[in-house]
């Protein structure tokens, strides 16, 4: 953790491109693709673009970040907050997107001999950039490669999120070659070591949610008018939470992460949850 004299007002950076991506498969997809992107392992996530992006939130934990060094990171990333050491692990994560975890199947590196879909729109390259997916996806006119270029496109965007000059997975390509295995791919496993990872670097692929998760731990957020909580078991709890302003960085301190009597709340799946 970060020592007191040390800390600073700052902005935890984001990379993840939540808000432009959903736009732009809205945009993109007819009204049957649509409907089935929303059918899909993804579809529940469109409703995430109201989300307020509050940095300071995350700022925030990131300054309590435990060190590795003296505290295990084994099953998640630990925070100290108050008086209290709390984790971020993947069952959490799971609660909060309803994401697939599980076993990763093996997938063979795309050749233009294997992969048609490499073949047609990426023949001349080994590997593929962000900016290069989303300019094929956004010039492709067939109805059938529009739809898997825009599964892996939204992968890649929103769950993954990185700077539009890192280079993708090239096996996602294979894997969106058939729409069921991708939607039976543990993207939730893929997205939380994606984020844990990045909380490390204080560059995170998925601070929504993480900021979602510490609306979940700390009652405090709601008791400063920051967010509206609206239960509902049928959705996932990342879209239960709506930002109603940005904090202030030093009320959050006071009220949040500097104080030692801070209520957390421990979170545990609900019978809805667990289907």
């Amino acid at each position: 953790m970060i020592a007191e004299e040390q800390k600073f007002q700052g902005k935890a950076l984001s990379l993840s491109h939540t808000k432009t991506t959903i736009t732009t498969i809205k945009e993109k997809f007819i009204e049957q693709q649509l409907q089935m992107f929303e059918q899909s392992c993804f579809g529940h996530l469109l409703g995430i673009e109201d989300l307020k992006w509050t940095s300071p939130i995350v700022h925030g934990l990131l300054l309590r970040k435990a060190d590795p060094k003296t505290v295990s990171q084994l099953n998640g990333i630990k925070f100290i907050v108050g008086n209290k050491v709390i984790q971020f692990t993947a069952q959490q994560f799971c609660i909060i997107t309803r994401l697939r975890f599980g076993n990763h199947p093996f997938i063979p590196i795309p050749t233009n001999e294997n992969c048609s879909f490499k073949r047609k729109y990426f023949a001349n390259d080994k590997t593929v950039n962000l900016l290069e997916l989303e300019k094929a996806f956004l010039e492709c006119d067939d109805v059938d490669d529009v739809l898997k270029l825009g599964f892996v496109y939204f992968a890649v965007f929103v769950l993954l999120g990185s700077e539009k000059h890192v280079h993708i997975d090239m096996r996602y390509l294979k894997l969106a070659e058939d729409l069921e295995d991708f939607g039976k791919y543990p993207w939730g496993a893929v997205s939380y070591a994606k984020t844990n990872a990045s909380l490390l670097r204080a560059l995170c692929a998925d601070y929504q949610r993480v900021k979602i998760w510490a609306y979940e731990v700390f009652p405090a957020l709601a008791a400063l008018h920051l967010v509206v909580h609206e239960e509902n078991a049928y959705i996932p709890r990342l879209l239960h939470w709506r930002s109603n302003s940005s904090p202030r960085f030093y009320e959050l301190m006071s009220q949040v992460f500097e104080n030692r009597e801070v209520d957390v709340q421990l979170l545990w799946p609900s019978v809805m949850d667990k289907q």
